[in-house]
């Protein structure tokens, strides 16, 4: 069977609507419309107890696209993994990248979910505050053997005790301290999907 010539979109609304990241929510958020209408909340009358119970977080399973619709409502998430920010951005992006690539060649773009799509592209704002200095681009320096012995040294003998090496010069491992790292612009998907 011949092989197409074309790419073949990629689906990736698994990583959207199954993947699940561990975070943390107000218990409110937990709750649906319809079970605040039926069974309402607890008050004790105390009006501390009643705002440390509003105030209270617990811990959930979500996949993104719950989510982004609690996000949407104006209630705080808090992901629990670093890891899982960086994946779940990463998620939403891939996600995006594949709705833009279906629009710019796909034949039916009329069942383009344009709303969604730019609710997701606000949601990775966010996440992107929190995971933008894993995508620092740094000038790439060439590094001797003797400048990766000291790193390894100095590693070892954080405290530096002897200060033996003082007077040999210090590698910039940190990106903090790089006047050259610069941290990448977030791709825009809002002028894909706005103004449909």
């Amino acid at each position: 069977m011949p092989i197409p010539d074309f790419e073949l979109p990629i689906d990736t609304s698994r990583l959207i609507f199954d993947d699940r990241y561990m975070i943390r929510v107000p218990v409110i958020a937990t709750k649906t419309e319809l079970e605040l209408k039926i069974f309402g909340t607890v008050f004790t009358g105390n009006p501390d107890i009643d705002k440390g119970h509003m105030d209270e977080w617990v811990t959930v399973m979500w996949t993104i696209d719950r989510m982004v619709e609690t996000s949407k409502k104006g209630i705080g998430i808090k992901v629990i993994s670093f890891e899982d920010s960086k994946k779940i951005y990463e998620s939403i992006m891939r996600h995006l990248r594949a709705w833009r690539n279906y629009k710019e060649q796909g034949i039916n773009i009329n069942k383009i979910p344009y709303d969604d799509l730019i609710s997701l592209d606000e949601f990775a704002n966010l996440i992107y505050e929190h995971v933008k200095y894993e995508y620092i681009e740094k000038p790439m320096a060439i590094e001797t053997t003797l400048d990766s012995y000291f790193k390894e040294l100095n590693f070892i003998n954080k405290q530096n005790l002897t200060n033996i090496f003082s007077n040999v010069p210090k590698s910039k491992d940190s990106w903090r301290d790089d006047k050259d790292a610069r941290i990448p612009d977030k791709e825009d998907f809002s002028k894909y999907f706005k103004g449909e």
